[in-house]
């Protein structure tokens, strides 16, 4: 009978039903708050794979269907593959500054090229072009959305002003506006950003500056690892999945939520 407001221990020895009790639970909850609570805001996670699908049969036996499943390696985007990692890592990429530390690497890639003044959409000289101070304005002004919304509103900014500032008659090609953006925003996904992360122990110094609490040299040792030639290749560690999920985040905004979750 406790309110839906208030966390809920159930403690008890193996077999002695305490996942009937909180999947039960669930059943009350939905029934009895179905006005605050749908059965899509629920989420059951388990310890393993086995375990989703050896009670998924249960809340539909009580007229509940449509809430989640999920095992422990499976919530983030990306699974774990159970990659063997030393302890010491593991609680690094555990601590509340890691996401500190993939914010800054993250955002970090993107900038004014190096080693130009200006900013040519397409091989020309002639070709439209912008300025280091009008690039960084602009990309400042996306900055404020999460990156995959900045990259789109930052690549509809070049096609737009470019094709003011083009000769007339010259139409600007998708090419030509997509090579800039990836000089100046590139494309990432959790896992790919991860990958080069972790594998380049520049980007981690990079991206430990400002960082409170400091990592140290020896942190930045502990985190860094060789990078696997594909992405498809990399073995992900059980602590890499939560990096994974908080790089989903920044990568594609919020992800999906749960009103209710009941950890077995």
């Amino acid at each position: 009978q406790s309110t839906l407001d208030q966390l809920l221990v159930i403690q008890g020895g193996p077999g002695t039903g305490k996942t009937a009790i909180a999947l039960h639970r669930i059943s009350w909850l939905l029934y009895n708050h179905q006005d605050r609570l749908a059965p899509e805001d629920c989420l059951v996670i388990g310890p393993n794979p086995t375990f989703p699908r050896y009670i998924n049969a249960v809340l539909p036996g009580l007229g509940d269907r449509d809430v989640s499943y999920r095992d422990l390696r499976g919530l983030g985007p990306l699974k774990s593959h159970g990659h063997p990692e030393p302890p010491a890592t593991a609680r690094l990429k555990g601590e509340a500054r890691i996401a500190s530390l993939l914010r800054n690497g993250l955002w970090q890639r993107v900038g004014f090229p190096d080693r130009t003044e200006r900013l040519t959409i397409g091989a020309e000289s002639l070709g439209p072009s912008f300025s280091r101070e009008e690039i960084t304005a602009e990309v400042q002004r996306q900055s404020e959305r999460h990156y995959n919304a900045g990259r789109v509103g930052f690549r509809q900014y070049l096609q737009i002003e470019s094709q003011k500032r083009a000769r007339a008659g010259v139409e600007v090609s998708t090419s030509a506006v997509e090579n800039a953006l990836e000089r100046v925003w590139p494309q990432a996904t959790p896992a790919s950003f991860l990958r080069d992360f972790l594998g380049s122990r520049d980007r981690l110094l990079a991206a430990a500056e400002n960082v409170v609490p400091e990592f140290t040299v020896a942190d930045i040792r502990l985190l860094h690892r060789p990078a696997a030639e594909k992405v498809s290749n990399e073995r992900w560690a059980d602590a890499d999945v939560g990096l994974l999920d908080e790089l989903d985040q920044l990568i594609n905004g919020r992800p999906e939520t749960y009103m209710h979750i009941v950890v077995d």
